[in-house]
């Protein structure tokens, strides 16, 4: 992988990244580091939209005892779904970037602005695909994190945390609002 890679180039485009962070993106990814599922259709976003906040919760297991360094790169796993999968990545045929996807508006806008991220906690696996199965429920951009245990865990493949959006604030809430910051 190098600079001239168009994923590549496309990841530091789309997150403002550095060539290094993208690099280990894209090599997270091609291993398998990350697993998604993301709705197949979204939601339609309001008529009015100026003013409505926009964000993208990650929803982290408190229960795994993690350090916070992995905790960390699993937020960041969480995070980047989203652009992965928009980006279409992660697909098998898929090796170079040919056309750019098509963003709503409230993913460009959340792209192209703010980014607003907070992390709050869930305290078992069974609480975080609650919180996952009900996002996916509701069509949020809703991606969950699949941690293949080579660091942590005694090699056992471990769901880590989920990221919920970028959707619009309300949306989001609805789902994750009444849940507490890590």
């Amino acid at each position: 992988m190098n600079a001239t890679d168009p994923r590549i180039d496309a990841i530091m485009r789309l997150t403002g990244c550095s060539l290094e962070s993208a690099e280990l993106a894209l090599t997270n990814i091609e291993r398998g580091e990350i697993a998604s599922e993301e709705p197949e259709e979204m939601p339609k976003p309001p008529t009015q939209t100026a003013g409505l906040e926009i964000k993208q919760v990650i929803v982290m297991r408190d229960d795994l005892n993690m350090r916070k360094g992995k905790m960390a790169a699993q937020a960041a796993h969480a995070a980047m779904a989203f652009l992965v999968d928009k980006l279409g990545i992660r697909k098998p045929k898929s090796k170079q970037l040919t056309d750019m996807p098509q963003f709503s508006t409230e993913e460009a806008k959340w792209l192209t602005a703010q980014s607003t991220k907070v992390v709050v906690r869930v305290k078992s696996e069974a609480e975080l695909m609650q919180v996952y199965q009900n996002a996916v429920a509701k069509r949020l951009n809703a991606h969950l994190i699949l941690d293949a245990g080579r660091t942590e865990f005694g090699g056992v493949p471990t769901y880590t945390c989920c990221a919920i959006g970028p959707n619009y604030a309300h949306e989001v809430d609805s789902v994750t609002g009444n849940l507490e910051l890590l």
